[in-house]
């Protein structure tokens, strides 16, 4: 895991340097530098596609899945056919093109600025979706352990419901509610808050309600295995020692949790990617 966040976060700081830099790079210095980033992504990388070869060995049918992915790997090193296929000569092509594209008139290389932004803008809507599940997910799962025993499975059960549905069903059920003759803009029509509806279909705001939706249970529940087993004991001894509620939070709660925060964290993100 730990690895994989690594080379997540190498890459997007790769992407971003690059995005910094476009202006003011020329073709000399662009084929050098395309060569060392793929360099670097490839060995970024290629632990972490090891690891994950070893954990799939460890599994039930884990030689046909290994056997699959090295497929994988060594053809993103061959060159692509004429018509189809793939020729039998090395080549990074399949990984520069990630971050440059060719010009099929001068034969020159550049930035592949539609990779570049769809991939920052992934990255974006990702990190804010960990983000606002933390927000709305950390005082939920306090709330729930907080809770008499007897009513925690009730409380649990409703938050494990939304995975009893099809993602596409719960897609279809947030974009009745936000699309302009929704139950958000009717009821906000109907009470004078507003004249006209508010547009949020086909917005990174709707894509990201919609995130937030779909991945919260993910973030609550590593957050109440974790909070569970945190000794309310050390709450009154914070208290007993004059520290405020942020103090409490800051110093006592969230280093102790934080191994929840991390699990939730990784399950969100990832997933959003």
């Amino acid at each position: 895991t730990t690895g994989v966040l690594v080379a997540l976060a190498s890459t997007v700081l790769i992407v971003m340097v690059w995005r910094l830099l476009s202006q003011g790079l020329n073709a000399a210095p662009v084929g050098y530098l395309r060569d060392l980033s793929a360099s670097v992504l490839v060995l970024l990388w290629i632990p972490v596609l090891a690891s994950f070869a070893t954990d799939m060995v460890l599994q039930d049918h884990g030689a046909q899945r290994v056997f699959t992915l090295m497929i994988v790997v060594v053809y993103s090193f061959l060159s692509p056919g004429q018509y189809g296929g793939i020729e039998w000569k090395y080549s990074l092509d399949g990984w520069t093109g990630v971050l440059f594209e060719r010009d099929i008139f001068e034969d020159t290389l550049k930035l592949a600025d539609g990779n570049l932004t769809i991939f920052w803008r992934s990255v974006q809507l990702s990190l804010l979706t960990t983000l606002l599940t933390f927000l709305v997910g950390f005082p939920t799962a306090w709330f729930i352990v907080t809770r008499p025993a007897k009513a925690r499975a009730a409380w649990l059960f409703l938050i494990t419901i939304p995975f009893w549905t099809n993602l596409l069903i719960r897609t279809f059920a947030i974009n009745q509610i936000i699309r302009n003759e929704g139950v958000m803009n009717t009821l906000l029509m109907k009470a004078g808050i507003i004249s006209a509806p508010i547009q949020l279909t086909y917005t990174n705001t709707a894509l990201l309600i919609g995130m937030v939706y779909v991945y919260l249970p993910l973030m609550v529940l590593p957050l109440f295995a974790a909070i569970d087993r945190f000794d309310m004991r050390l709450l009154e001894a914070g208290y007993d020692l004059y520290a405020s509620r942020w103090q409490v939070l800051r110093k006592i709660i969230l280093p102790i949790v934080s191994p929840g925060i991390v699990a939730g964290s990784i399950l969100v993100f990832v997933p959003c990617l």
